[in-house]
């Protein structure tokens, strides 16, 4: 990790769950951070100089845009990208409740926010000679599609699939223009002790059954996991990494 300290990561969705565990994780190793969030009162609890908040919606474009003007002024590049922001929808497609407005947000936020990141983070990368990552925290519901019963995952694991087509692309662009210098690697976990389904729309008693009846990984496994990609020499180019909690059932 050495050879990463005093570089520059941006990570969306940093102020909860995952992405709040791999920014204080990689603020360990002396990385410099910058989250963009809706909020940041989690991140304000963290007192160091290395950690820099944008309040920034990134389905937004002049939003998002404006926060990587204020990294490009301020550090110059970004050297690692971390695509984390996320939300769980649950329900089918083919429900009355399910409208297309909410079917274009998880599309938006799963996906679309964060390819917009990816454009705008190798546009910077681009200019400067060093090695660079990019990490798509995805999902196993990007590599499967997941019904749990009530719990329907039809357009999050579409969501979720597009990022892993999205990280593949990527990979063989950065080929076809002999770029040796970027990386693009899918972290793809299961079912994690997150807020993102109490945060969801299901009812408070399926989120207790899902919870109460499945492993789960933790936010630090994830948090681990980015660790471990960061770690591995240039010449090595991880893909994907999925990870379940043992005896996960999906």
């Amino acid at each position: 990790m050495e050879k990463w300290r005093n570089k520059v990561v941006c990570i969306s969705g940093g102020n909860s769950g995952c992405g709040l565990n791999i920014i204080k994780e990689l603020l360990k190793h002396k990385l410099i951070i910058v989250c963009l969030d809706l909020k940041d009162d989690e991140i304000k609890k963290i007192k160091c100089e290395n950690l820099h908040s944008i309040i920034c919606d990134i389905t937004d474009d002049a939003s998002l845009i404006s926060a990587f003007n204020w990294i490009e002024k301020k550090f110059k590049s970004v050297d690692i990208l971390i695509n984390n922001a996320g939300m769980t929808n649950c329900l089918g497609i083919l429900d009355n409740k399910m409208s297309i407005d909410e079917l274009r947000r998880c599309m938006n936020v799963n996906f679309l926010a964060g390819l917009h990141c990816i454009k705008l983070s190798f546009q910077l990368m681009n200019k400067y000679d060093n090695f660079c990552i990019i990490i798509q925290i995805n999902s196993v519901a990007g590599h499967q599609v997941i019904d749990m019963g009530s719990c329907k995952l039809g357009m999050y694991s579409t969501s979720k699939h597009a990022i892993t087509a999205t990280t593949e692309l990527l990979r063989l662009e950065l080929n076809q223009i002999n770029n040796k210098k970027v990386r693009v690697t899918n972290i793809s976990p299961g079912l994690i002790d997150t807020s993102l389904f109490t945060t969801s729309n299901l009812s408070k008693e399926i989120v207790e059954s899902i919870k109460n009846k499945m492993e789960k990984l933790e936010t630090q496994d994830i948090a681990d996991t980015v660790v471990y990609v960061l770690s591995q020499p240039y010449r090595i180019h991880i893909n994907d990494i999925i990870l379940r909690a043992t005896g996960s059932t999906f």
